[in-house]
């Protein structure tokens, strides 16, 4: 689903470019009305609004931070289909491999 090529910026950078700007992932949940928690969630969890937040401080499109969490025409991939692709279930978990799955 990604829309290009390029893998997501590594979180690390994330963090970087947001302290170069003076800013920390708390502040840009702050600033949205979001909690800490669903800040730290952002790594691993994709959340448009929190995105768009981070790459208006950063200055950059969120499609050029996380391709993978957009679909081509630049819209964000829905949650669940975004953690399916990856085998993990709403919440982030990993998925029960199928040979599980029919025995429960």
């Amino acid at each position: 689903m990604s829309t290009t090529p390029y893998p997501d910026w590594p979180w690390h950078r994330v963090r970087y470019e947001l302290a170069e700007k003076g800013k920390t992932l708390a502040d840009v949940a702050r600033s949205i009305g979001l909690t800490k928690v669903s800040a730290a969630a952002i790594n691993r969890l994709p959340n448009p609004k929190m995105q768009a937040a981070i790459a208006s401080v950063i200055g950059v499109s969120p499609i050029a931070i996380w391709p993978s969490r957009y679909t081509a025409d630049g819209k964000p991939v829905r949650r669940a289909d975004w953690l399916r692709e990856r085998g993990m279930d709403y919440e982030g978990r990993p998925l029960p491999a199928p040979a599980e799955q029919a025995a429960a």
